[in-house]
């Protein structure tokens, strides 16, 4: 897990060394449509890398989370 910012803008990832999963396979759940929910819900965007045998990393970006200081 990593957390740092870059130009103002948040990024976030989580990184496991597992299996991975093949991201274009419609899995059954909520998990990751969840994340993906939470993160344009405050202006963010989500990326995901992962392939078979590979392990995944899940990145959260937030822009100009400076803004965010003055609400």
């Amino acid at each position: 897990i990593s957390c740092q910012v870059k130009n103002q803008d948040l990024e976030i990832a989580i990184e496991d060394n597992g299996k991975g999963f093949d991201i274009t396979q419609n899995v059954s759940g909520f998990g990751l449509q969840g994340m993906q929910e939470r993160v344009m819900a405050v202006s963010g965007n989500l990326e995901i890398q992962t392939s078979q045998g590979n392990g995944c990393k899940i990145i959260a970006r937030f822009r100009n989370i400076a803004v965010l200081n003055h609400l």
